[in-house]
């Protein structure tokens, strides 16, 4: 995966994982603590398997939490059997791409 700029864009939600299993969720959260992260925990969001409605959880957590510091947060969507790791912009680049090394379905999500 090359990433050839960030993105700046507000609806930016985060890394995409290829599974919303826990295994899967710790694995890429030990992945990403060997390489300097810090993880500030996780959050269940029950929302509609809208994009507008996963789109304005993802606004409303980036509003209350300052992601700074290579600090992230795994944020799960049960219903649509989704995972996602947010962080400040320039850090979720750089997940991602230390992510795809390990699980190759890993995104970026610029859709949401």
């Amino acid at each position: 995966m090359q990433i050839n700029s960030y993105n700046s864009k507000q609806n930016f939600t985060g890394v995409r994982l290829s599974s919303n299993s826990m295994t899967c969720v710790k694995d890429a959260v030990n992945t990403l603590k060997k390489t300097g992260f810090d993880f500030i925990g996780k959050q269940i969001v029950f929302c509609d398997n809208t994009m507008e409605a996963k789109m304005t959880a993802g606004q409303v957590i980036r509003n209350r939490t300052s992601f700074q510091n290579k600090r992230f947060g795994a944020v799960f969507f049960p219903w649509s059997g989704e995972c996602y790791l947010m962080a400040d912009k320039a850090a979720e680049q750089k997940m991602a791409r230390i992510l795809s090394q390990y699980d190759a379905k890993t995104v970026v999500n610029l859709v949401i």
